[in-house]
């Protein structure tokens, strides 16, 4: 992260997301699902303008979803996800970086999905 042009900070996070999803519709070939959830991320190392500095607190954000799945069988399914998430302003962060200069993320994740665990339709 550049932060005013100036100097180059890297930081670097190891986080641990948990979200939750509701199946809110199903027939044989599409569901469609909401979740919620959160984050907690772990500052595992700081560099500024290229030497090494103090870490960053602990940080959490809280994380919405909703999405489609299209059944192509009982068991595999091809989706698309969009995900919104909120990091939480903390007074234990203290290095400027990306996220606490725009806290608010939306992304869309798509892909294959296998179901191990079907029910009958």
């Amino acid at each position: 992260y550049s932060h005013s042009g100036i100097h180059k900070q890297s930081v670097h996070y190891l986080g641990f997301p948990l979200r939750a999803d509701m199946t809110i519709a199903r027939n044989r070939w599409m569901d469609v699902f909401v979740g919620a959830g959160g984050s907690v991320d772990f500052c595992v190392a700081a560099y500024d303008a290229g030497r090494k500095t103090t870490g960053d607190g602990v940080g959490f954000a809280l994380i919405g979803a909703g999405g489609v799945q299209f059944n192509i069988s009982s068991t595999l399914g091809l989706f698309l996800d969009p995900t919104f998430s909120w990091n939480i302003p903390s007074e234990n962060r203290v290095l400027d970086t990306y996220r606490s200069e725009h806290p608010f993320v939306f992304s869309v994740s798509t892909g294959l999905r296998i179901t191990l665990h079907t029910e009958n339709y």
